[in-house]
């Protein structure tokens, strides 16, 4: 049986510690990638803290403008794995994540599977236990985590709610149809059909959303509970999600995703419109 190659993809912007733990996990994989790729958008140049290789392991530095969709296009550019993994620069992987991604697209014979996620188990609260919270969500159209991942009419999305003991402890592979951007692998082919779109600027809120969305129209997408990360996001982007112009970037790219990808009928302006008027509420009176 011919060999899969693989190709790791860490994208950063002036966060050298977290990198380092970054690559470290990457190097101690139970299956190593044949090359690592750091498209780097730092202020600072630190080509000189890696070396061109690391036992079998190619490592690659490229310096690039900042912008998340571009340093992803330039990675996948200079990639050449068959199957190629995307991983955010602040998480620690544990050491068969790779392994076990790879057993999702080793068992499909008929070629159908384009991605596979694993879980981040530093997300440890469901969604789905708030009852009221998620009658709230569900009838404003909000954008929440459930059993399913998919586009609202409004624009919002579900993502799979991996805290919930179900999907967590789940043995089979689920199929998805939203992806998260640093913690997925993706076929070749996919990436030959699909590119990250550069008309992202600044924080790419939901850029991962648009991407993983089209590619699951063409190919499957599957979650995994075995490959597993730990994402431990930086004190500052955890308030951060908490301030309005945090609520202002959602917006945003709830709009860009209605645009982009909902046709422009009046259920579908009605559902935008009503998930606003809920937001409101949310914001505004419950909290």
């Amino acid at each position: 049986m011919k060999s899969i190659s693989i190709s790791v993809i860490v994208c950063t912007i002036n966060r050298p510690k977290e990198l380092k733990n970054c690559i470290e996990t990457i190097k101690s994989q139970t299956h190593l990638p044949d090359e690592i790729i750091v498209v780097d958008a730092s202020e600072e140049d630190q080509s000189g803290k890696f070396e061109s290789s690391s036992g079998n392991i190619v490592l690659k530095y490229i310096r690039t403008a900042a912008g998340l969709t571009r340093q992803r296009n330039v990675g996948v550019e200079a990639s050449c794995g068959d199957i190629v993994f995307f991983f955010d620069d602040d998480i620690e992987l544990d050491k068969e994540y790779i392994e076990k991604s790879l057993n999702i697209f080793s068992d499909d014979t008929l070629g159908c599977v384009g991605g596979v996620q694993g879980i981040d188990l530093n997300d440890t609260q469901s969604f789905l236990k708030g009852k009221k919270r998620l009658f709230f969500y569900r009838l404003f159209f909000l954008g929440r985590k459930d059993q399913y991942s998919k586009m609202l009419p409004s624009g919002n999305v579900t993502h799979l709610d991996i805290a919930s003991p179900k999907i967590r402890y789940s043995e089979k592979p689920i199929r998805i149809h939203l992806a998260s951007g640093g913690i997925v692998g993706y076929h070749r082919k996919v990436l030959n059909d699909f590119m990250f779109d550069e008309s992202y600027i600044g924080y790419s809120h939901g850029e991962d959303i648009d991407f993983s969305h089209r590619v699951s129209n063409k190919y499957g997408i599957y979650f995994t509970s075995f490959a597993r990360v730990y994402h431990k996001q930086h004190s500052d982007k955890i308030s951060w999600y908490r301030t309005a112009d945090f609520l202002e970037s959602k917006i945003r790219s709830q709009v860009f995703l209605f645009r982009k990808h909902l046709s422009c009928n009046r259920l579908n302006y009605l559902a935008i419109l009503w998930s606003w008027f809920g937001l409101l509420i949310w914001n505004g009176v419950v909290h």
